[in-house]
């Protein structure tokens, strides 16, 4: 990987939770099927959710959880809206202020997503701290939340995975845990322009751009990117 992550399949593989066998199956799959190579290797059989959880957040280095250990209330979704939380398949679970600033623990599939990130974060104001769910969890969740399909529910993990419950999310408030995490996590240009961030939501105040006009042009970057 381009920042020195080892890929997912290399980590598996090390840990002998793969063969080479199998990862040249998931890699050959992911050719011709596309996907994520962790979701190729759920789909052919090789590792459950809860595996590919805990190796996408030692991946990361970001904490994994279980969102049917969380309660969701109805203030929870006032930063997120239902076409944003949709569009990023991203869930609100808890937020904090230290020191002025204020954080949002934040569910994601895709926790690497930086443009998501930083797009979340102009529009709400919060310095986003991201946790990574299953896709299966993530999917039900934004159904049942953001659609309001209330029949849905949200699957159990299946197999045993060390993830952060809701009364230990405060603990990563503590100044070392936010300074790891600030290294870890945040790569992102807007990260590290704080005065960029700011020059665009005092121009935003004052009816430079409206909102949709930057996710719109966000949308236009992130596809010439591709």
């Amino acid at each position: 990987m381009s920042d020195g992550r080892k890929n997912i399949g290399d980590l598996l593989l090390d840990d002998g939770i793969i063969t080479q066998s199998q990862l040249s199956q998931g890699v050959n799959r992911q050719k011709q099927m596309g996907g994520k190579l962790g979701q190729n290797f759920i789909d052919l059989g090789f590792i459950g959710e809860g595996t590919l959880l805990k190796y996408l957040g030692r991946q990361f280095n970001i904490p994994c959880v279980d969102l049917t250990k969380y309660k969701f209330h109805p203030e929870k979704f006032t930063h997120i809206s239902p076409e944003m939380g949709k569009k990023y398949q991203v869930l609100p679970l808890e937020e904090r202020e230290r020191g002025g600033r204020k954080y949002l623990f934040l569910a994601m599939i895709e926790p690497e997503n930086m443009l998501a990130i930083e797009e979340i974060e102009f529009l709400t104001g919060y310095t986003i701290k991201p946790v990574i769910a299953t896709d299966a969890q993530i999917t039900s969740a934004v159904a049942k939340y953001y659609n309001n399909e209330d029949w849905v529910q949200i699957p159990p993990l299946k197999e045993k995975v060390e993830t952060v419950q809701p009364r230990d999310i405060e603990r990563m408030h503590d100044d070392s845990q936010i300074e790891r995490m600030e290294t870890d996590t945040r790569v992102g240009p807007m990260e590290k322009n704080v005065e960029m961030m700011a020059m665009f939501r005092l121009l935003l105040k004052k009816g430079v751009f409206t909102k949709d006009e930057f996710v719109k042009e966000v949308k236009h970057l992130k596809d010439w990117n591709k």
